[in-house]
């Protein structure tokens, strides 16, 4: 938090009086609010046909997922990224490699829609018992969301099986990062994780190229 790229703001969030907790991404469903979009499932961070990313409170008649019942909403302190902020780091980091990397031409439209529709902060915590314990004195009942711990985890995974990891992740001039995946989880690696590595400064090994497959639709689904 000392060179600002995090900071500490108190949110809404949909709270299950029945489960007795807060309902935080596939722990709840509602209609996608997006314009023209309207799918009936939507999940409390990512609407899957859409692919649009979501707060849990935008969600249109949220229901929970394990009792079928509506939320309420509660106030609850939560760390975010600033997002804003890097927008320019960002946005020269997406530019350059998205060229030289020959990135897919749907990851190119998933992340400049993103960037057309302007860049906001994002909550990297979340009121679960399960997950990676954040750090910190205030938020040790809290969790990291999983699409910001996730990815690093590429990094810390090779740190666990060498001391020379650095060798892979910290030697851009040469080293190649290629990355394959789903269309629904391209932000997560064209935006919120290459952010998370500029705003250390440091100099990290990041994507290069990624290839993003479409949805496979099951008779004609």
């Amino acid at each position: 938090m000392e060179n600002k790229w995090l900071t500490e703001n108190t949110m809404q969030q949909l709270y299950c009086d029945t489960c007795e907790r807060f309902l935080a991404d596939r722990l709840v469903e509602g209609k996608c609010p997006t314009e023209g979009c309207n799918y009936e499932a939507a999940r409390g961070d990512q609407c899957e046909n859409c692919s649009k990313l979501l707060n849990p409170t935008e969600l249109i008649d949220p229901k929970c997922k394990v009792c079928k019942n509506a939320p309420r909403i509660r106030d609850t302190d939560h760390l975010f990224l600033e997002l804003p902020l890097l927008s320019d780091k960002l946005v020269n980091y997406i530019n350059n490699t998205s060229v030289a990397g020959m990135w897919s031409q749907n990851a190119i439209q998933a992340t400049n829609a993103w960037l057309k529709e302007g860049l906001k902060q994002r909550c990297i915590t979340r009121d679960l018992k399960w997950g990676v314990p954040v750090p910190h004195e205030k938020y040790k009942d809290k969790v990291f969301y999983v699409w910001f711990d996730a990815p690093i985890g590429y990094i810390s995974i090779t740190a666990s099986y060498t001391p020379d990891w650095e060798k892979w992740w910290k030697d851009p001039d040469n080293v190649e990062l290629f990355q394959f995946m789903g269309k629904d989880n391209v932000p997560f690696h064209t935006v919120m994780f290459p952010s998370t590595l500029l705003g250390t400064g440091e100099n990290w090994t990041m994507m290069k190229t990624i290839s993003v497959t479409e949805y496979l639709n099951y008779e004609a689904g």
